[in-house]
Order: structure tokens, then C-alpha cells, then sequence
């Protein structure tokens, strides 16, 4: 693969394990201590499996006072940047478009609820690209996972209902009405409740403890 000047980049959106409320749903059945370990776990694992690779690693994290013990946490990163303001799409958005302030050959933003992210995922994805304006990875639970692009499309990122079962669906829908091109790789799980961390450590995703 011919790389421009810059190499492609992965927006990675990140919350600080120790401080606030992380996998909510998660924590109402196993308790908040537990599922702020199992989000660290799973943070730490999709972050080394996509600095494996030369992919622009951009860490957008909150709260936005923890730049430091976020790069501890996480080393590594092309940059450490607060998230923006507005809710999840507009944050997102914000975070692609900062990345292709340089030129790049694409770039992706991936959560960090997926265990099947990696760098190899994403340069494979990547090769959809050839004939498609953006590549998501849909998720169970009607989210996604993983959305790449070689241009930013502002109008993947508008009127969406985040944290919701319609995430895709909608998605697929503002890219028919934008006359983009949206392929798919293969769906896979996130971890939001009990039911998913079982099936995910089954299937060797995560370790059990």
C-alpha cells in the first residue's frame, strides 16, 4: 500500500477509566468498580491492537483535565486532544476533521466497546475503500463500531440518535440521501452488558479473571 506524506489516521474516542460513570448498563448488574476494570482492560487491549501498524493513532479523550495521566494510560498517540463539545456526532466530526487537516490516504473513528478492533482490521477495511466513499463495522446492537472515510462527510454525523438500536440504520440512510457510497465489513459485538462480556470472553476477546 502507497502511503501519502501522512500515514492514515484512527480517531480513537476514549473516557478516563477511573472518574465517572463508564459502561452504565454493565455496572448496574456487576457494580461500577468491576466495570470500570473491564473497561480499562478492554481500553488498553484496542489501544495496543491499533498502534501495531503505521496508522496515525489520534486519542480525543474526556474529561478533558486528564491529558497527562491519559497519555500514561495510553502512550503513544500522534496526538492527546480533548474531546470537542456537542454530543457524540459532533465530537466525532470535529475529531475527523482536525485529522484531515494534513492529507491523508483515510482516516476512521473507532470506540473503544469493540475488542475486534486492530490496526490489521483497519488496514483490511481500508481495502473497501477502492470502491466506496465510507466503511462501517456495524454493531449487535444496531451501532457501529468502526466508520471510515478518504473525505469526511459531515452529513454521516447529523440528526443522529446516538446511544441508541437506529445508529446504523440511520447512518446507512444519511448516506443514501448524500449519494454515498457505504459498504459494510462484518458486524460485530460490543460490550454493553453481562450477556455481552460472557459471549466476548467466550469467544477469546477477553480474558476472564
Amino acid at each position: 500500500m502507497t502511503f501519502s506524506l501522512h500515514p492514515p489516521a484512527v480517531v480513537v474516542m476514549a473516557r478516563w477509566w477511573a472518574e465517572g460513570a463508564v459502561k452504565t448498563r454493565l455496572a448496574a448488574s456487576i457494580g461500577q468498580d468491576a466495570a470500570r476494570e473491564i473497561y480499562r482492560k478492554l481500553v488498553e487491549k484496542v489501544w495496543a491492537d491499533l498502534t501495531q501498524a503505521d496508522i496515525a493513532c489520534l486519542l480525543h479523550f474526556t474529561p478533558a483535565q486528564h491529558a497527562e495521566v491519559m497519555a500514561r494510560w495510553l502512550p503513544g498517540a500522534a496526538a492527546y486532544q480533548p474531546q470537542a463539545d456537542g454530543d457524540l456526532g459532533q465530537r466525532m466530526l470535529t475529531a475527523l476533521r482536525q485529522a484531515t487537516s494534513v492529507e491523508r490516504p483515510w482516516v476512521a473513528v473507532v470506540g473503544t466497546d469493540a475488542p475486534q478492533m486492530s490496526a490489521a482490521f483497519l488496514l483490511e477495511s481500508a481495502k473497501l475503500l477502492d470502491h466506496a466513499d465510507a466503511v462501517m463495522t456495524p454493531t449487535l446492537d444496531g451501532g457501529y463500531a468502526l466508520l471510515m472515510m478518504k473525505t469526511v462527510h459531515a452529513s454521516l454525523f447529523a440528526d443522529i440518535p446516538w446511544s441508541t438500536a437506529q445508529v446504523a440504520a440511520q447512518t446507512r440512510e444519511r448516506a443514501t440521501g448524500s449519494g454515498l457510497t457505504l459498504v459494510e465489513t462484518k458486524q460485530v459485538r460490543d460490550l454493553d452488558e453481562v450477556a455481552d462480556l460472557e459471549a466476548l470472553q467466550q469467544q477469546g476477546y477477553l480474558a476472564k479473571d
